[in-house]
């Protein structure tokens, strides 16, 4: 029997104790270009001398951020949010998940900003950025080994904080909601590869 992949993801968004949202991803080309490019680069080479080389993964750097558009659809070559509130949530943490019944691999970012960091607001957009290829490439690129190189070392080219989701209330993904900064914010975003 054939097998099929899938990549999809979910999101939730809890103001204190409280659900208010769940619902189904947005990805941008920059997360779809920098997967597809990782699995087709064979190896990167740093050339600093003795230095030690470190090695980039895609969740280096990676934050979240609010934004207060309800009105601007989201689309594949977004690379921020529309109206963004520039302020980094308090905590981030990441975990990996192997559910091997279903044969699914998450990965889940969870994103806090404890209470009175963001102004109290209408948000009607959210956003993760992640370390992301800058997408500039021409097919066919036979053989690619695009990388970042020198004392850090990535197969991801050009690799920079870019827009890796967008959800907005005006996608349908979850309706505006009133934030009053008492409580605190937490937006919990997963990328889910599947077996099927």
């Amino acid at each position: 029997m054939d097998k099929r992949i899938g990549i999809t993801g979910n999101f939730e968004i809890w103001v204190g104790d409280k659900k208010i949202a769940e619902g189904k991803n947005r990805f941008t080309r920059y997360l779809m270009s920098s997967i597809v490019g990782i699995i087709a680069t064979s190896q990167c080479a740093g050339t600093f001398g003795f230095s030690t080389y470190v090695s980039r993964g895609l969740a280096y750097g990676a934050t979240a951020r609010v934004g207060k558009d309800t009105t601007t659809p989201t689309t594949t070559d977004m690379d921020d949010l529309v109206d963004k509130v520039d302020i980094a949530p308090s905590s981030l943490t990441r975990t990996l998940w192997r559910l091997e019944a279903e044969w699914k691999y998450v990965a889940e970012f969870l994103f806090r900003w404890d209470a009175e960091v963001l102004p109290s607001m209408t948000i009607g957009e959210f956003g993760v950025y992640l370390y992301l290829d800058n997408d500039d490439w021409s097919p066919p690129a036979t053989n690619p080994n695009r990388c970042t190189g020198g004392s850090t070392v990535s197969p991801v080219y050009g690799g920079n904080i870019r827009l890796a989701s967008r959800i907005a209330s005006a996608d349908g993904k979850f309706t505006e909601f009133d934030y009053y900064n008492s409580e605190p914010l937490t937006y919990i975003w997963r990328l889910i590869v599947q077996i099927k």
